[in-house]
């Protein structure tokens, strides 16, 4: 040590050091007879587990039924009741042990009503053309505010890999973005995808932040083709206002969901609209803006964005069965003059509304703003059906 010491330049202090010291005592079980033979299934007697138990070397104290185990040092890998059951099961041999069945109520396992409906929501998508994708809930800070449907201040990780990952989502636009931007550059330019996944929004600074489940797609390039045809359909606002129509009356919603002509940052300010379900805010649908297409090396984008809990949470009526009408429908059409800035959907309500109980059905077939129109004016044509089901309605009823 002296030499040691003169090598270091230095001295060896006398005495001993300690730290983190193990301290191993010998483990004290109990454990009776009748759990034993419970979980094994067995039909052992007292003496039968005394022997076993004491051909392992342990100490073995027994009042009654119930056995006192003290476990010497060296199974430190014994130290509750269940290891004891174990040691006794691999002693008496497991082909000993008979053969059960479980006892007991069993209940099968069933999805939820949310569980069943989000199914559809993916299967109709699906159908409908879409992929569907699973992408970061990580983004960058800048991407993470973007298309939000509740806006709040953002969460960042305390200690983020890299800055594109560093960021809790609140939109699933932007990833599903990533990926159209991601399959482009690679000369797939026909993309139609879809997303159901939980943002992320931050409620306190000491608290998890909130959890809720959104609903997104992006669809750019052509939506058919028919090659051999000379057909070519692109991607517009009507072939996803399509999809989501028809995924609003699969559900059962389509006549509780109303489209407003609005403004979100980051969209095209003439090709976006909110949905409403029954006057609250669902989510928005539309062209993403030209600024974003040019940066992220895009062609003419759609995308939508719902809160998936909203719709998929809406009570809904029960269907109700009818018999098969014994009396025909009348349809009649008529047209409208009205403001260039008029929207569709609003006449449209109206027309329900003044309608009466005869009136079922509405829908818009055709626009037109040619050279004989007015100028600041369009002319809408609407199909209007009527119905009785106790008589054939006259002309003059009409």
């Amino acid at each position: 040590a002296e030499l040691i010491a003169e090598l270091a330049g230095g001295t060896v202090l006398e005495g001993e050091a300690e730290f983190n010291e193990m301290k191993i005592e010998e483990a004290v079980i109990s454990i009776s007879l009748g759990k034993i033979n419970k979980v094994l299934g067995t039909d052992l007697a007292v003496s039968e587990v005394e022997e076993i138990l004491t051909r392992l070397q342990f100490t073995v104290k027994v009042e009654g039924e119930e056995f006192v185990i003290t476990v010497p040092t060296r199974r430190g890998d014994i130290t509750i009741p269940e290891d004891i059951i174990e040691e006794v099961a691999r002693l008496y041999g497991y082909d000993n042990l008979p053969k059960t069945l479980p006892v007991g109520a069993s209940k099968p396992g069933v999805l939820t009503a949310y569980q069943m409906k989000r199914r559809v929501v993916r299967r109709y998508l699906e159908e409908a053309g879409l992929m569907q994708n699973i992408t970061y809930s990580l983004t960058s800070a800048e991407k993470a505010a973007m298309y939000a449907l509740d806006k709040r201040e953002s969460i960042r990780l305390a200690m983020p890999m890299s800055e594109e990952r560093s960021t809790l989502r609140m939109s699933l636009i932007p990833g599903l973005l990533d990926v159209l931007k991601h399959n482009v550059a690679r000369q797939n330019e026909n993309m139609a995808v879809y997303e159901t996944g939980a943002v992320f929004l931050k409620t306190s600074d000491t608290e998890l932040p909130e959890e809720k489940e959104h609903l997104a797609g992006a669809v750019t390039g052509l939506w058919n083709t028919n090659l051999w045809q000379g057909e070519k359909k692109k991607v517009d606002f009507f072939v996803v206002k399509g999809i989501l129509e028809g995924l609003f009356r699969k559900l059962g919603v389509e006549d509780r969901v109303e489209w407003k002509q609005a403004i979100v940052e980051g969209m095209h300010p003439g090709r976006t609209a909110e949905l409403l379900l029954d006057g609250e805010l669902l989510g928005f649908v539309g062209q993403t803006h030209p600024k974003v297409e040019k940066k992220e090396d895009l062609k003419e984008t759609y995308v939508f964005e719902l809160s998936l809990a909203k719709l998929l949470n809406a009570e809904l009526e029960p269907i109700q069965y009818t018999t098969i009408p014994r009396f025909p429908s009348i349809t009649r059409d008529i047209a409208l003059v009205v403001d260039t800035e008029a929207v569709a959907g609003e006449i449209s309500s109206i027309i329900k509304e003044a309608g009466g109980k005869l009136l079922k059905e509405v829908h818009l077939f055709d626009l037109y703003e040619g050279e004989r129109m007015e100028e600041g004016k369009k002319s809408l044509a609407f199909s209007l059906k009527y119905f009785d089901p106790e008589k054939t309605l006259t002309d003059e009823e009409i």
